[in-house]
């Protein structure tokens, strides 16, 4: 109803279903504008405008150039901004990813030269490249993390084994003190056998000789 009435009052059109169809496209055609955002990387982009003529014909490409290192840089920034990193390495962190990623331009001449292919570097290369870090620093923190709480457990597992240890050495010189001592009073008693059993034996001597004398003096009366 808004196409008839509005093709009726300013085109004069009549208000029939094909006229109103044909007011309806060429108002699209002259106010709808799509954006198409492609990667001129591999052979995708020249497929898609071997398939589809009009993305050449009745379209405008505006292609985007490299971007600066100070977009590169402001970029970065802003996708580590939430990633926690050392006030004084990060300046230092973001130079090195805007430098790997400048620095593939010259790789890519290079690998051209010698290769006889192309590897084109994008925007959307510069911006995996970042969620790539991040992902991967994520990862690496947990890992590290994962190993120092394993090794912080045994760190206090071998120093409860070293307290059981000096407890453990303390009782043992404890008890080798009661061993010393009741070794002591055991020579000490060994001693005083020996002694009585000496004392003993000179005794049974004595009265074994004196048995043999009184018999000896019976035998001479008799």
């Amino acid at each position: 109803a808004d196409v008839r009435g509005r093709g009726r009052r300013k085109n004069g059109l009549n208000p029939n279903k094909d006229t109103c169809w044909a007011y309806f496209v060429e108002r699209c055609r002259s106010n709808l504008h799509v954006v198409l955002a492609m990667s001129p990387a591999g052979e995708s982009l020249r497929t898609r405008c071997r398939n589809f003529p009009a993305l050449v014909a009745n379209t405008v490409i505006n292609w985007f150039f490299p971007w600066p290192s100070d977009a590169l840089k402001q970029v970065a920034e802003f996708f580590l901004e939430d990633v926690k990193l050392p006030k004084v390495f990060r300046p230092k962190i973001v130079s090195q990813i805007v430098d790997i990623h400048l620095s593939m331009t010259g790789f890519s001449e290079r690998f051209e030269t010698e290769m006889r292919r192309k590897n084109h570097v994008t925007p959307k290369n510069y911006l995996d490249f970042l969620n790539n870090y991040k992902a991967n620093l994520d990862q690496f923190r947990q890992e590290n993390m994962a190993k120092i709480n394993r090794l912080t457990g045994g760190l206090s597992q071998l120093m409860k084994t070293a307290k059981n240890v000096g407890q453990l050495r303390e009782e043992l010189e404890e008890q080798e003190k009661v061993v010393a001592k009741k070794s002591e009073e055991c020579e000490k008693m060994i001693e005083t056998i020996k002694t009585s059993s000496a004392v003993a034996a000179q005794k049974k001597k004595k009265y074994r000789l004196r048995g043999r004398s009184s018999e000896t003096a019976k035998a001479h009366r008799g």
